[in-house]
């Protein structure tokens, strides 16, 4: 599932970001958690001055395409999963 929220304090830490970001998480059974140890490399999706953010599991910021990293995202459920 993904939310908006208060970005992370890894994203937060960047004084040039949005302070809201689109958040990854997983439902456990009782409710939604973001993503922490699952083997999945994306994690947040944050904005800064124009260009898109894709916090990394290894906490460092890609930016880049987002086709490219969504594609990369649904392989990485894929493979973890199916």
């Amino acid at each position: 599932m993904w939310f908006f929220n208060q970005g992370s304090r890894f994203l937060c830490q960047d004084a040039t970001t949005s302070k809201v970001s689109l958040a990854i998480s997983r439902y456990d059974g009782t409710r939604y958690m973001r993503l922490t140890s699952e083997p999945i490399d994306l994690r947040e999706i944050g904005y800064r001055q124009g260009t898109l953010l894709f916090v990394t599991r290894a906490h460092s910021f890609k930016e880049g395409n987002i086709r490219i990293a969504l594609r990369k995202f649904l392989a990485d459920v894929i493979k973890a999963y199916f």
